[in-house]
């Protein structure tokens, strides 16, 4: 499963592929290079990008609902 594809997807409020990368095993929490998770691009790209509208707040319920963690330590 290429972390990569989930990040992008992730940050591009695709919630229908989101779910589909979870099923298929995505990492959840799986950081990037500076610590952020797919749950956080999705959370940063809403709050600076008005465009993204609900579709954001799709994929993060998605990931949520997944189990995707809130707080990483």
């Amino acid at each position: 499963m290429s972390s990569i594809a989930f990040k992008f997807y992730s940050r591009r409020y695709n919630a229908a592929v989101v779910r589909v990368l979870l099923g298929a095993g995505a990492e959840l929490d799986i950081p990037g290079n500076e610590g952020e998770t797919p749950l956080h691009l999705a959370a940063a790209e809403g709050m600076w990008n008005a465009a993204a509208g609900a579709d954001h707040m799709a994929v993060m319920r998605a990931l949520l609902a997944a189990g995707a963690a809130v707080v990483i330590d």
